[in-house]
C-alpha cells in the first residue's frame, strides 16, 4: 500500500494510462476491471490518483471498504492494488526512457533553440537506508532447478531487512556561448520500490541500488552527455561506504559527490548520551510494560487516593509552589496540539496545589467549582483522572529518532503531581519487596546477560544489553520465561518508584533530551519534501529562498543545541526545579 502511494503521487495521468490498459498489467491478474477506455483507467486507478492531491487522506481507510467503494471482492483486493502499483512502476520507466530519447534526439537537432544544444550534465540523485519489519517475502531462487521458465520463490514471514532508496535524476542542456549561453534543466524522480535484502553486506546494496536506480537509458546517457555526476547520501555503516566504492568501479565515468547524513549523526548524539545512563531507560520500558493491560486499574488507584488525601485549602497558593507546576508543565506538555493544551488548562485548573506534597492532593478552592466537596471530587474523578492517564504509558523506544521524549513525558509528569504514580502502583501492584537488594540483584543479572547479536545486524539497529529485561521473552526460552520476566519488570518497578528518586531520575533525562529532540526534529524538517515545496513557494512570492545545502552550512540547529547544552553544564539549574 505505501508502494502504490508513493506511485500514485508521481501523477494521475500515467497511472490513468497504465492501468487502463490490460496489457499492462500481470498476466491474470486485475484484467476484469480494467474494461473501460485507455485514457481513463479503472474506479482505483482514479482513486490512487485522487490521494495524489489529497496526500493520502482519501486512501487511509480499512481494505474492505476500499474494496467495497471500487466494486472488488475482498480477497482479490491485494491483487488489485499490488497489479496497479506494477503496471504504474512500468509505465513511469517507459515513459522516462521515451523522454530521455526525444530529449537527446532534439538536442542534436537543435529543437530546443537557435543554435548547437548539447546535452552537458547528468546528475543521479540517490539517498537510501535499511529497517527491519515483520514482512511475508517471496524470494526468487532463479530457474536454476527447474526444468521450465517459471522461477522458483520461496515464502518467508519474519523480521525482513527492507531496503528503501528514493532516487531522482537531472538533465542539463546547454544552448549557445559566452553571454547569450542558455541553459535547460529537466528533472525527474523516480519511483521509490522497497526491497528486501538477505543480509546488510556491499554485495547486497549494490544488487539493491542497481534495481532501484539502474536506468534503461544508462547507455544512452553514457553516450551523449559529457558529464555525469552521482550525488549520494548515506549513513555511515561501513556497507554502504563498500558499496559505494563497487558502484564507483563498475562506472568510472561518474563522478561522484558523497554525503554523510546529518539525521543520523545528530541522531547518534541521542544514542551516546543515553548509553551512559543505560539503567534509566531500562527502567522506563519496564515501567510500561509491567502497567499495559491495566491502566483502568492504575486509574482506580489514583481516584482512590485523591479521595484519601484530597485536602481543601481557601486562599491562592504560595508563588514558589505556582513556579514549580509551570516549568514543569512547560517541560512535560509544551506540545500545540488541542489534547496536550487541553491536558495543561485542566491540570492547572484542578491540580492547583503545591506538587511537592506527597502525602496530600491540595485544591485551593476560591469558587471556580460551584456545588462544594462533592462537585470538586466530581471534577477531579474524571476530567482530573483522564488528564493525569489518557492512555497507556508509551514505552521508551531506545533506537527512534523521536518520540522517546513522550514517554518520559507520561512518567515524569505522573511522578511530579503529588507522587501518584507511586502511591498509584503500589494500590495496584502491592508494595515492594522487603529485600530490594535482591531485586536489584536480579535486575543487574538481567542487565549484565551477555547478549547475541544476530549476524548482520546493524549496530544502530541492535538492542544490546539488557534487551530481554526490555521485552517478554520468546517461547522458545521456556514456559515459564515469559511470567519471570513479568515478575522482574514488576519487582523492579516497586523498587524504583518507592525509592524516592524516580522523579528525579525522569526530570534530568527529560531536561537533557528536549533538546537534543529538538535538533533531530529541526533536522527531518529541513530534509523533508514539504521544505522544498515551501521555499519554492516562497522564492515564487518573495523571489529568494534557502537551500539545503546552505541549511547545512549554517546549521542553526547545532548552534542552538551547543548553546542549550552550555547552559545546563555552566549556567546552574537554568529553567529547572
Amino acid at each position: 500500500m505505501c508502494i502504490v502511494g508513493r506511485l500514485a503521487q508521481r501523477g494521475d495521468l500515467a497511472l490513468r494510462h497504465a492501468v487502463g490498459s490490460a496489457s499492462s498489467l500481470p498476466p491474470g491478474v486485475g484484467r476484469e476491471s480494467v474494461s473501460v477506455g485507455a485514457g481513463e483507467g479503472s474506479l482505483m486507478a482514479r482513486l490512487l490518483a485522487r490521494c495524489s492531491n489529497q496526500r493520502f487522506k482519501s486512501f487511509l481507510k480499512p481494505a474492505m471498504a476500499h474494496a467495497e467503494e471500487c466494486g472488488i471482492a475482498v480477497n482479490r483486493y491485494r491483487q488489485h492494488l499490488w497489479s496497479r502499483g506494477q503496471a504504474l512502476s512500468q509505465r513511469l520507466s517507459e515513459n522516462a526512457h521515451e523522454l530521455m530519447t526525444k530529449l537527446c534526439c532534439s538536442a542534436s537537432a537543435g529543437g530546443f533553440a537557435p543554435g548547437n544544444v548539447r546535452p552537458t550534465l547528468f546528475v543521479r540523485q540517490r539517498k537510501y537506508d535499511e529497517t527491519n519489519s515483520v514482512l511475508a517475502c517471496h524470494f526468487d531462487q532463479g530457474k536454476v532447478l527447474l526444468d521450465d521458465d517459471d522461477p522458483l520463490l520461496d515464502e518467508e514471514v519474519g523480521p525482513t531487512k527492507v531496503f528503501v532508496t528514493e532516487s531522482q535524476f537531472a538533465m542539463v542542456f546547454a544552448s549557445g556561448v559566452g553571454e547569450e549561453a542558455k541553459a535547460l534543466a529537466v528533472r525527474c524522480f523516480c519511483p521509490a520500490l522497497l526491497q528486501a535484502v538477505e543480509k546488510n553486506s556491499a554485495e547486497c546494496y549494490v544488487e539493491a541500488l542497481t534495481r532501484a536506480c539502474g536506468q534503461p537509458f544508462d547507455s544512452l546517457v553514457d553516450e551523449k552527455f559529457e558529464r555525469q555526476v552521482d550525488v549520494v547520501c548515506h549513513d555511515e555503516h561501513m556497507s554502504n561506504g563498500k558499496a559505494e566504492r563497487g558502484l564507483t568501479a563498475l562506472h568510472p565515468t561518474r563522478a561522484k559527490l558523497e554525503l554523510l547524513c546529518d539525521a543520523h549523526k545528530k541522531a547518534a548524539v541521542t544514542t551516546k548520551t543515553f548509553d551512559l545512563w543505560r539503567e534509566l531507560p531500562t527502567q522506563v520500558i519496564r515501567l510500561a510494560l509491567s502497567t499495559r493491560g491495566g491502566i483502568s486499574g492504575l486509574r482506580r488507584a489514583m481516584r482512590q487516593r485523591i479521595k484519601e488525601t484530597l485536602q481543601i485549602l481557601a486562599g491562592a497558593r504560595s508563588r514558589d509552589a505556582q513556579e514549580y507546576s509551570t516549568q514543569l508543565l512547560s517541560l512535560y506538555l509544551r506540545g500545540e496540539k488541542p489534547a496536550c493544551k487541553h491536558r495543561r488548562i485542566v491540570l492547572s485548573a484542578l491540580f492547583n496545589g503545591d506538587w511537592r506534597a506527597c502525602d496530600v492532593v491540595q485544591f485551593h478552592d476560591w469558587g471556580q467549582i460551584p456545588g462544594g466537596r462533592a462537585a470538586i471530587e466530581r471534577a477531579f474523578y474524571t476530567h482530573g483522572a483522564r488528564a493525569l492517564l489518557p492512555r497507556s504509558l508509551k514505552v521508551f523506544a531506545r533506537n527512534n529518532w523521536t518520540g522517546s521524549g513522550v514517554s518520559l513525558d507520561d512518567i515524569g509528569l505522573l511522578t511530579a503531581i503529588h507522587g501518584l504514580l507511586p502511591s498509584a502502583y503500589q494500590i495496584v501492584y502491592g508494595a515492594p519487596a522487603r529485600e530490594p537488594a535482591a531485586v536489584a540483584a536480579a535486575a543487574a543479572e538481567a542487565e549484565a546477560r551477555p547478549p547475541v547479536r544476530p549476524d548482520g545486524e546493524d549496530e544502530e539497529d541492535w538492542v544490546g544489553p539488557g534487551a530481554r529485561a526490555d521485552l517478554p521473552a520468546t517461547a522458545g526460552e521456556g514456559p515459564s520465561s515469559w511470567k519471570e520476566e513479568r515478575s522482574l519488570q514488576n519487582a523492579s518497578t516497586k523498587t524504583w518508584l518507592s525509592s524516592g528518586t524516580a522523579h528525579d531520575d525522569v526530570y534530568i533525562a527529560r531536561v537533557i533530551h528536549q533538546p537534543l529532540e529538538d535538533t533531530i526534529l529541526q533536522q527531518l524538517s529541513v530534509s523533508g519534501s514539504e521544505w522544498e515545496r515551501a521555499q519554492q513557494q516562497r522564492y515564487a512570492q518573495e523571489a529568494r529562498r534557502s537551500y539545503q545545502v546552505l541549511e547545512a552550512f549554517d546549521d542553526e540547529p547545532s548552534k542552538k543545541l551547543s548553546a542549550r547544552v552550555g547552559e545546563l553544564l555552566f549556567k546552574g539549574r537554568s529553567g529547572a526545579c
